[in-house]
C-alpha cells in the first residue's frame, strides 16, 4: 500500500488567525487598539500569495485557505519585515485537489465557510479562483484585525454569500490599492479574479508605491 506523507517544519508562532486575533499585524500588539501595521500586513500577504502561486503552478488547488491554515514560523530573514518576528507558511492540504489549468470540478465538500466563494457554497464548483477568493477575505482580515461575518450562523452566511450582498467593509483611509486588490480577489465572477502570479506582482508594486507615498517606513 502506497502512502503519501507531507513533511512540514515546526512553526513555533502558531497560526495567522491567532496572530490576527492577538493584534500581531497592528501598530500596537492589541486586537482593540492601534491601526494596521501595513508593512507587516503586506509582507505576510505576499508570502501567502507566493505560496499559492507555487501551488497553482503545480496544478494544486488548496481548497481551504484561511487564517487557521497559515502557520507562522520565527525563522528566516523575512521575519523582520514590519517587525513581525515571523514568516507565513501555507499548510493543511486536506481539501487540496489536482486540477489542470482552467479546469473545474464539482464537490460536496468545502472548507472554512466564511472564506468560501459563492460558486463553491451554492454549486460545489472548485477551481483556482476559489483560493483567490479566500485570499481576498484574508486580505480584509489582516488589515482590519476582524473575523468575517462574526456573529452570524452558518445558514445566515450561506444566504448572505449566495444573495450576492456579501461585502466586507474597510475602515476609512484604507489605501485604495489595497482595497482594490481585495475587491478584485473577491469578485463574484470567478473568471474576473486575478491569478496569484498577478496578485504577487500587485503586492510587490503596492509595497513600492506605498513606500513612496509614506505609508511604509
Amino acid at each position: 500500500m502506497i502512502q503519501t506523507w507531507i513533511l512540514l517544519e515546526f512553526c513555533d508562532k502558531g497560526c495567522l488567525q491567532e496572530a490576527i486575533d492577538r493584534g500581531w499585524l497592528r501598530t500596537e500588539r492589541s486586537a482593540l487598539s492601534g491601526g494596521p501595521n501595513l508593512a507587516a500586513v503586506l509582507a505576510t500577504a505576499r508570502e501567502v500569495a507566493s505560496a499559492l502561486a507555487y501551488l497553482h503552478a503545480a496544478n494544486v488547488v488548496h481548497g481551504d485557505l484561511s487564517g487557521w491554515n497559515v502557520m507562522l514560523c520565527s525563522s528566516g530573514p523575512a521575519a523582520a519585515e514590519g517587525g513581525r518576528g515571523f514568516v507565513a507558511k501555507v499548510a493543511d492540504f486536506g481539501l487540496s485537489r489536482t486540477l489542470e489549468i482552467r479546469s473545474k470540478m464539482q464537490t460536496a465538500n468545502y472548507g472554512t465557510l466564511s472564506h468560501m466563494p459563492p460558486e463553491l457554497v451554492l454549486h460545489g464548483t472548485v477551481s483556482r479562483a476559489v483560493d483567490v477568493y479566500s485570499f481576498g477575505v484574508l486580505l480584509w482580515q489582516m488589515y482590519t484585525g476582524s473575523r468575517p461575518w462574526a456573529g452570524l450562523t452558518h445558514s445566515q452566511i450561506i444566504m448572505l454569500i449566495g444573495s450576492g450582498e456579501a461585502r466586507l467593509v474597510f475602515p476609512p483611509n484604507t489605501p485604495r490599492e489595497y482595497e482594490s486588490l481585495m475587491r478584485a480577489c473577491t469578485d463574484r465572477d470567478p473568471e474576473q479574479r486575478p491569478p496569484f502570479t498577478q496578485v504577487v506582482k500587485t503586492l510587490e508594486e503596492m509595497q513600492e508605491t506605498l513606500k513612496m507615498q509614506g505609508w511604509l517606513d
